[in-house]
């Protein structure tokens, strides 16, 4: 269990659920109006101290092993998209995007695709696809996909012959022709 160790005490257990806040706003809020340390002290009645707060921070980071924000599918898709090459064009990015997102919202409903697949490898399984729906006008001509695979391959590592990459296509197919 990750509260193994952590949680001794009543007391314990507010600084962990004060301090899981505030890692939370941390991680979470961009806002220039995030939650200091400052507040949660105040906010708990002086009860902690910042030097308890951030101890604890540091003990379940080091029981979470930092491992807090894990990159989603759609976080990997926003990087792919810029492998495309330059003439591509806006309109022709926004919609394999779109339709990309679409595949990775169904995916994420499906335990055999999220648990068999990287979120890097669904995220290129549903761009493969998406390209496919987007067909090869003149703004996805046949050269720019290839270019596109060609650096997927050399900066990411990834192959759309991966057999991850394949099974996520074959599952994101058979829930789209479902969907139709």
């Amino acid at each position: 269990s990750i509260y193994q160790g952590l949680i001794r005490s009543q007391l314990e257990f507010k600084v962990v659920s004060v301090t899981c806040l505030f890692l939370a706003t941390k991680v979470m809020d961009s806002s220039s109006t995030s939650v200091t340390l400052e507040d949660l002290i105040q906010l708990c009645s002086s009860q902690f101290s910042a030097t308890d707060i951030v101890q604890m921070e540091l003990q379940i980071l080091t029981k979470l092993q930092w491992r807090l924000y894990p990159p989603t599918p759609n976080c990997f898709v926003h990087q792919f998209l810029r492998l495309f090459p330059n003439e591509t064009t806006p309109q022709t990015l926004d919609k394999v995007q779109q339709i990309s997102q679409l595949m990775i919202e169904v995916a994420t409903c499906q335990p055999m695709i999220c648990s068999q697949s990287l979120p890097s490898e669904v995220a290129y399984a549903s761009l493969l696809l998406a390209t496919e729906f987007v067909g090869t006008d003149a703004e996805l001509s046949i050269r720019n996909r290839q270019i596109w695979f060609l650096r997927m391959s050399t900066y990411c590592a990834l192959k759309s012959n991966h057999v991850n990459v394949l099974q996520a296509i074959k599952e994101l197919g058979n829930l789209i022709s479902e969907e139709q």
